[in-house]
């Protein structure tokens, strides 16, 4: 799917487009509505033991008060829940990751004054997912403005392993440490990082699960943000539901995708669809520590091993509902899936989504009614570009705001900055200046030659001119090396400046990891701060000056909770 597509087809969604629209359950304006069908139906809420077991899995963490409460308020029958959620990235993943639980916060805190009901916000952690270089690396600008990078080690490199099993070492921990301090400028907003690392490191070995999960309290806790780990006994048995429909259906949900996903292909779409050949079932199976992919191949269920694709063990119909009335822990959802189980296991009304997930609710959404399962509303995500003050002093020496810098992209706004290495035409009007001195040499040499005909003037005309051409040879050789030092210093500035929007020539949002706007941007507290300067409403890329994203910001400072805000 390219960007291009996938900005239109939000844009069009947020504009109300008839094309766009038909592929989802409502627009931004029909929220309301959503939540009052959701709480009509019939939700089961959390029963004690359920709660007691998410509250016990974030116990490690020192979950604030915020997010205790909301974990008991979803016991109550009128509670409704907004839901974001990605895999378990590298201390937090990509910055958009920062943006995702924003949306989901601020839209709970909407929904829950407009319809007078508890909205839990949830971060749904991904972590059956078995994609580990989709989450080992983060990356980060140093004090140079260089994007670095460092990867973590896998703990068990067999492909197929959960991230929830794949373990951080004391040892990669500090390397990691060790890498990041040496690469950017001392402060006591980089010695509050090292310290949370050095303190993963005293509890290692941590799994990715726990890292992420991590950074999430610390973050998000006082928001009231609860995150939510698929790997939960009660999830698991929640969704079994949803799991024993998609064996019954025997590759007819995934034919049903095929057919969704040609005709959003026709649009335009391309990687954000879910190819599917029609014979896929929806889920993976736990075999030996590893998710094996399962097909449905006439009369009986493959799993597929990860590393080879061969098939690694069978089922009949039957025995496979057996193994999962026995043993629904070993079940997982995939992509196509998780969504129908996430609004299974919660009374969810929002999903708040990534770009590309945006594109693929629309291909899902046929699913809900075949499972029985209540569709929610689906909402971008917010959208950001961070702007810090050194940013800002260079674009302003290189004349430009950051709209234009956004239209022209990095390699327009590097060659726009060499267009302007001489935007005053300092080189062309010496030019000009030094043509007429030439044209009144000449000039003054032909009256000489035609009103004296005296040869000592007429020699003493000629050097005054070959002296002339000389002089202006150096005089444009000098002016010349003037302004390639000033296009050096100009395309110096407008690569910064390219590095920061686009690090890599990637966009911001996904090119650097969740801990870099704590470097210069106000320490731990920064996310919230970020939060609190986002409208979830707009669907367009939002320009957020960092001036004032301080540790002492008002915001990071009280507790919130959905519904309410600092003052």
């Amino acid at each position: 799917m390219s960007s291009s597509f996938t900005q239109e087809w939000i844009a069009g969604f947020g504009a109300g487009d008839v094309e766009v629209r038909r592929w989802y359950r409502c627009g931004p304006e029909g929220l309301a509505d959503v939540a009052v069908q959701r709480l009509g139906g019939t939700d089961v809420p959390l029963g004690a033991a359920e709660r007691l077991e998410w509250r016990v899995f974030l116990e490690p963490h020192a979950p604030h008060e915020a997010v205790l409460k909301n974990i008991e308020r979803l016991g109550d029958p009128g509670a409704l829940t907004v839901v974001t959620g990605q895999q378990a990235g590298l201390f937090g993943g990509p910055l958009f990751m920062l943006y995702k639980a924003a949306g989901a916060i601020l839209h709970a805190r909407q929904l829950q004054r407009t319809i007078g009901a508890p909205v839990v916000p949830v971060f749904w952690v991904a972590s059956d997912d078995h994609d580990f270089d989709e989450v080992a690396t983060h990356a980060w600008m140093d004090g140079a403005g260089e994007l670095r990078r460092w990867t973590a080690p896998a703990s068990d490199p067999r492909p197929g392993c959960p991230v929830a099993d794949q373990q951080l070492t004391a040892e990669a921990l500090r390397d990691f440490a060790e890498t990041f301090r040496a690469s950017v400028q001392d402060s006591d907003f980089v010695r509050t990082i090292l310290d949370q690392i050095e303190r993963l490191a005293a509890e290692a070995p941590v799994t990715f699960e726990y890292q992420f999960v991590r950074l999430l309290v610390r973050w998000f806790g006082r928001a009231g943000l609860v995150p939510l780990a698929p790997r939960l006994s009660w999830v698991r048995r929640r969704a079994a539901g949803v799991m024993r429909a998609e064996v019954q259906a025997r590759g007819a949900t995934s034919q049903v995708l095929r057919e969704r996903g040609e005709r959003l292909r026709e649009l335009g779409a391309r990687d954000g669809v879910l190819h599917r050949t029609g014979s896929e079932a929806n889920f993976f199976v736990l075999r030996d520590g590893l998710r094996h992919k399962v097909m449905w191949n006439g009369g009986a269920f493959e799993a597929l091993d990860s590393a080879t694709g061969a098939v690694a063990e069978s089922w009949t119909q039957g025995a496979l509902e057996g193994l999962l009335a026995s043993r629904p822990e070993d079940f997982s959802p995939n992509a196509a899936l998780r969504p129908i189980v996430q609004d299974a296991v919660l009374p969810n009304v929002l999903y708040v989504a990534g770009p590309a997930e945006f594109v693929y609710h629309a291909q899902i959404g046929a699913l809900y009614d075949r499972f029985g399962v209540f569709r929610p509303a689906v909402l971008p995500r917010p959208r950001a570009l961070l702007i810090e003050p050194r940013v800002r002093r260079l674009l302003d020496k290189l004349g430009l705001d950051v709209a234009a810098c956004l239209e022209l992209g990095p390699e327009g706004l590097r060659r726009e900055a060499a267009r302007r290495a001489d935007s005053a035409g300092v080189q062309e009007e010496i030019q000009r200046r030094l043509d007429e001195v030439a044209g009144s040499i000449a000039r003054l040499e032909q009256t000489v030659a035609d009103a004296t005909g005296d040869t000592g003037l007429r020699t003493a005309a000629e050097k005054l001119r070959q002296g002339f051409e000389k002089g202006s040879e150096k005089l444009l050789e000098r002016a010349d090396q003037f302004l390639q030092r000033r296009h050096a210093d100009i395309a110096s500035q407008a690569d910064r400046v390219a590095a920061s929007l686009w690090p890599g020539d990637e966009p911001q949002e996904r090119a650097i990891g969740a801990l870099a706007p704590l470097l210069r941007l106000g320490g731990p507290h920064a996310p919230v701060a970020v939060m609190e300067r986002l409208d979830p409403a707009r669907h367009d890329l939002q320009i957020l000056p960092a001036e004032h994203l301080t540790d002492g910001d008002e915001a990071s400072t009280e507790p919130i909770h959905p519904g309410e805000r600092t003052t």
